[in-house]
């Protein structure tokens, strides 16, 4: 198991932050005791998993100087892409560079080497496979030039991730950025108004769209089709008592519960 972060999210499912922990605490008890646990040395959530487990566990970092693998000499191109060295308990490891912006990627890549080493391949593999990779979609993806500014997609879906691009976007050369972020999940929203706030706020220049959950919409449409289908099963196919009405009256509200769970996007226009 590779552990990234423990952080706020999906709290109309997991209702508190101590929620979120045990899930993760659960999850590492799933390790045989000849696994591998790695996780971010930077964040001590992450760390305190290693207590629930009796396999083998690593730990990188860039802050944290007791990771067993740790990122040194970070510098960035005009780009944004970072290169830095890596140690391992102390000594030097290697020399890499990635196709990817942001210090977030650059843990990201850690807990790559880690693994990899973890399983005997070599560094130069490493450094050649890392060096190729140019992302996932849709993160912090260059969508291409319109009248001189650069134009990036970005489905940064909580503050966390809004404020990892706000920073990887502060290590290109550019003149001025413009943000236009789409909130498609109105429980997170709600519920981490105040960090989505702090994390925009990184940006030049701001704009907010209206909300459009569509499947907030889409399953309050199935919601309603499955009560009229009740209503038409009990009182046209199968005449029911009032008991059977009541019963049916009390269900309902756990059939819209799900209603407005679905994730959210972010859209980046930076001017170049």
């Amino acid at each position: 198991e590779i552990i990234l972060d423990i952080d706020n999210d999906h709290l109309d499912y997991f209702k508190n932050f101590d929620n979120i922990k045990k899930a993760f605490i659960k999850y590492t008890k799933l390790l045989p005791d000849d696994g591998l646990l790695i996780v971010n040395g930077d964040d001590s959530n992450c760390l305190d998993l290693r207590k629930y487990t009796n396999a083998k566990s690593i730990t990188y970092g860039i802050k944290n100087e007791k990771a067993d693998f740790i990122a040194k000499n970070i510098v960035f191109d005009n780009d944004g892409f970072p290169e830095f060295d890596v140690y391992k308990f102390g000594e030097f490891f290697g020399r890499f560079e990635l196709s990817i912006p942001g210090k977030h990627n650059v843990l990201n890549a850690l807990a790559c080497i880690t693994l990899c080493d973890a399983y005997g391949i070599e560094v130069s593999y490493m450094q050649t496979a890392l060096k190729k990779f140019t992302g996932a979609d849709r993160r912090f993806e260059f969508k291409g030039t319109v009248n001189g500014a650069k134009v990036y997609d970005d489905y940064g879906h909580h503050p966390t991730e809004v404020a990892a691009t706000a920073k990887a976007l502060k290590n290109k050369k550019y003149n001025q950025s413009w943000v236009v972020f789409q909130p498609h999940t109105y429980s997170r929203t709600f519920n981490l108004l105040d960090d989505f706030a702090q994390a925009l706020l990184s940006f030049d220049n701001i704009i907010v769209k209206d909300f459009e959950d569509f499947f907030f919409f889409a399953l309050l449409i199935f919601a309603l089709l499955m009560v009229i289908f009740s209503f038409l099963l009990l009182f046209v196919l199968c005449p029911c008592d009032k008991s059977d009405l009541l019963l049916l009256l009390l269900t309902f509200p756990f059939v819209i519960a799900p209603v407005g769970s679905f994730s959210g996007s972010f859209v980046g226009s930076f001017s170049g």
